[in-house]
C-alpha cells in the first residue's frame, strides 16, 4: 500500500527531481535490474 502510493506520487515529479533521486541514490547508474532475477 505504501509503495503503491510512493509511485504515484513520484509519477507526478518533474523529471529532474526523479534523476536527481536516482543519482542520490545510485550516482553510477548501475544497472540494479540485472541483480533481480528477471
Amino acid at each position: 500500500r505504501d509503495a503503491i502510493q510512493r509511485e504515484k506520487s513520484l509519477k507526478r515529479w518533474p523529471r529532474q527531481w526523479k534523476i536527481e533521486l536516482i543519482e542520490k541514490a545510485n550516482p553510477e547508474w548501475f544497472e540494479l535490474f540485472r541483480g533481480t532475477g528477471w
